[in-house]
């Protein structure tokens, strides 16, 4: 497992997170594997833990140390950005750029990281980036995520691991993005792309941390729709309601690749449905009740008379 280290402390706590969400299980394609990376990763988050404790015990930084770690901060990201400059297709540079805009406190910019991971335009009030704007998976297909990934064939002048552990850190960073931005259906056509087993010449990641991102993918997509479906207000416009229903149905058509969260699928599918026909049926009925008339309300106010047409003869 590849992970980096805890760095000095001008850096701050921005290296020290991606210690904890990164998480690098060893090569294997078992089934059982997948259940491997859940313990490697709950070894990690104890492992982040003992970091933030030992954290915990430093002081603060004062004013100046504070700005002179944003100044080692900046000139980090114009570096990153020259290299990008000058070779945009350096998807390392791309990724440590999006990196410190999602984790570093002062430069926090989620739409940034996700433009620079995806290649949108999202920075509408922002300045743009001063170099060419290529996403690390701009280029993916409908197949394949990885379309814009290249990598030098030849073995001997790459470390062993290291490309699939980079490809694993940019895959991970994304969905983290995603699932602040509540974006639950990119992260559903991620899922798609991950889960598909890629032909042997087309592997960017090891089949376990492959299937290990899939599901992560699909998790944050449920979660999201969990949310929205708990918060949605009944009393809305049907069309509104329609479109949570369709929007479930697509996440519950995901969930039966995993048996563990079928029902969970199903019973969101139910609630939404629900509200929808609560919602049509309430229409209903305020469009077809009819209103109560004058004369109606009159026969109340006055006694029935008689047969014959006088009032009633006192008892």
């Amino acid at each position: 497992m590849e992970t980096e280290g805890v760095s000095a402390d001008t850096t701050g706590n921005v290296e020290k997170v991606e210690t904890a969400n990164v998480v690098s299980p060893t090569p294997s394609s078992d089934v059982t594997d997948v259940t491997a990376v859940t313990t490697a990763a709950d070894t990690v988050v104890v492992t982040a833990q003992s970091v933030a404790a030992v954290e915990s015990i430093r002081p603060p930084l004062t004013a100046e140390q504070q700005a002179k770690k944003k100044e080692l901060m900046d000139r980090c990201n114009h570096a990153l950005e020259y290299c990008l400059r000058r070779f945009p297709q350096h998807h390392k540079s791309r990724y440590r750029l999006a990196y410190v805009y999602y984790y570093s406190p002062e430069h926090k910019e989620t739409s940034a990281c996700r433009d620079l991971l995806l290649g949108s335009n999202t920075r509408r009030q922002h300045k743009t980036f001063p170099f060419p704007h290529h996403g690390v998976f701009n280029e993916k297909s409908k197949t394949n995520l990885f379309s814009a990934f290249w990598r030098i064939p030849e073995e001997d002048i790459d470390r062993p691991g290291c490309f699939c552990t980079h490809t694993y850190k940019s895959v991970a960073l994304l969905l983290e993005v995603l699932s602040e931005l509540h974006e639950w259906d990119t992260l559903l056509l991620i899922q798609t792309l991950l889960y598909r087993t890629p032909e042997q010449g087309k592997k960017y990641l090891r089949d376990n941390e492959r299937q290990y991102i899939a599901r992560k993918a699909f998790e944050y997509s449920l979660e999201i729709l969990k949310v929205r479906v708990s918060n949605q207000d009944s009393k809305v416009e049907p069309s509104v309601l329609s479109q949570l229903v369709m929007d479930m149905y697509e996440c519950w058509k995901t969930g039966q690749k995993y048996e563990p969260s079928v029902k969970v699928t199903e019973s969101l599918l139910t609630q939404a449905f629900e509200m929808l026909m609560a919602s049509k049926a309430l229409k209903y009925c305020q469009q077809h009740v009819k209103p109560q008339t004058s004369s109606s309300n009159t026969s109340f106010s006055h006694p029935p008379k008689g047969s014959s047409g006088t009032d009633p003869a006192p008892i």
